[in-house]
């Protein structure tokens, strides 16, 4: 890395005093995950931010490893032919560690799995048109992303639980893990925990038709509408209702 010095200097006494602007330091302290790779795209440097991120303790053993930004297998879909090299190029994505040591592309990282992360790689081009290097700049998102999922989901749980029409969510299993307090109502649960807790199963329903079931197994089905008999369902183990018999319309979409 080279470091640049900028001195301001002045005789007269209004001027600030003599400055020193260490870029190797700024380089190194940066906020965001920095690295630089020689036009060959082999990693010269790499700021300590990025370090962190990529769970890489020892610096100088990375720079050893001629670590090649071309041959990164978490970048293949940015850097996909040479004339991407020449491209900026701004991408949010799922970093994939494990990949990096199934591909034997760096094994020593800390770190595993999946990280989201946005970064920005910008090529740098002489003025024969030639690449003489690349930086890419690179912050993890990971934690931001999760909070707006999480956002979303208590937002989905407000408007579930507020909605006058009944709701079930079951799982790709066909197992009930939702039900809001509309349809709790309908169907005479008292405490909507102890139902979820006997692990209701669509596919089990004595009400809806082995036909239905079977096109719901095959997602070939997006609504149907069925009469529902509480009465029918009482009268089996598939759970237990106090309401006295009442048949009402159920939708199912997939």
């Amino acid at each position: 890395m080279i470091t640049q010095k900028a001195n301001i200097e002045s005789n007269s006494d209004l001027q600030p005093p003599k400055t020193v602007l260490d870029y190797g330091t700024i380089f190194n302290k940066a906020p965001v995950g920095l690295e630089y790779y020689d036009k060959d795209g082999i990693l010269v440097d790499i700021n300590e931010t990025a370090l962190r991120i990529y769970g890489c303790a020892d610096k100088e053993h990375l720079l050893k490893s001629r670590i090649c930004f071309y041959d990164h297998p978490n970048y293949k879909s940015q850097i996909k032919n040479e004339a991407d090299k020449y491209r900026t190029c701004t991408c949010n994505f799922n970093y994939d560690f494990d990949l990096l040591k199934k591909e034997n592309y760096y094994l020593d990282s800390k770190r595993s799995g999946k990280v989201r992360i946005q970064n920005k790689i910008e090529p740098i081009i002489n003025e024969k048109g030639e690449i003489e290097g690349t930086i890419v700049s690179t912050l993890e998102i990971t934690e931001d992303t999760n909070l707006r999922y999480e956002q979303l989901y208590r937002e989905k749980e407000i408007i579930t639980e507020a909605l006058p029409i009944g709701l079930a969510i079951y799982d790709k299993d066909g197992y009930q893990q939702f039900i809001n307090p509309a349809l709790a109502s309908i169907f005479g649960v008292e405490d909507i925990e102890v139902h979820l807790a006997k692990h209701i199963n669509l596919f089990e329903d004595p009400i809806i038709s082995e036909h239905l079931k079977e096109n719901i197994r095959n997602n070939d089905i997006t609504e149907a509408s069925i009469e529902y008999s509480l009465q029918a369902v009482s009268q089996t183990n598939y759970f237990d209702t106090g309401l006295p018999e009442t048949t009402i319309t159920a939708r199912v979409e997939k």
